[in-house]
């Protein structure tokens, strides 16, 4: 996995040992998420609908209830979901928790590890060799996804225009966020006005 967390550091890989290494990890992880994550978070998004609707179309405002509510059964289940996806993401692709991941739109690259945080492309000041404006020793954190999106021949994912980042969920589990509709990245994901 080192080929996805050290990418950025000061000497980052050398590209040709490790590019093949870090193209099977994301096509792995590209495989997980079509296979298993994003299905898992479409079955729980239908079992919270049922086990929350009453009837009522407002199945966001539910799930912002019982997440928001306080109660034992809200509290496990957001603590057990935040620890899940801090671990994994923070382990497999450096993860800062901003609470609206793009990683399946962004070949698997954080778009928070960019030093001005930008989550639609490059701010400009890239070098022609690839390396961060504000950090000269790293390399651009848009290069890198511009380069695993190609590899992963996903380089239409980043046509899509995505909101800035919301600061007020920082920090909390993007998961969360996304059934109960605080994530404006979810139209994207799947779960457009007509599903929900």
């Amino acid at each position: 996995m080192g080929a996805i967390t050290s990418v950025d550091r000061k000497n980052p890989f050398s590209y040709k040992s490790r590019m093949v290494i870090d193209s099977v990890v994301l096509w792995l992880m590209g495989i997980a998420h079509s296979r298993y994550v994003k299905p898992l978070l479409l079955r729980l998004f239908s079992l919270g609908q049922r086990l929350l609707s009453g009837g009522n179309g407002d199945i966001e405002g539910r799930f912002q209830r019982f997440f928001d509510g306080g109660g034992l059964a809200s509290r496990v289940v957001y603590g057990t979901v935040f620890l899940v996806e801090k671990w994994t993401k923070e382990v497999l692709f450096g993860c800062h928790n901003c609470g609206q991941c793009l990683l399946s739109y962004t070949g698997y690259t954080c778009t928070m590890r960019c030093p001005k945080g930008l989550r639609n492309g490059p701010c400009g000041g890239t070098s022609a060799a690839g390396k961060c404006e504000v950090y000269p020793d790293r390399w651009c954190v848009w290069y890198l996804i511009y380069t695993r999106c190609k590899r992963l021949h996903r380089l239409d994912t980043l046509r899509m225009m995505h909101p800035g980042v919301d600061w007020s969920l920082v920090g909390t589990p993007s998961w969360v966020n996304l059934l109960a509709g605080r994530d404006k990245v979810a139209e994207p994901f799947g779960l457009d006005k007509e599903t929900r």
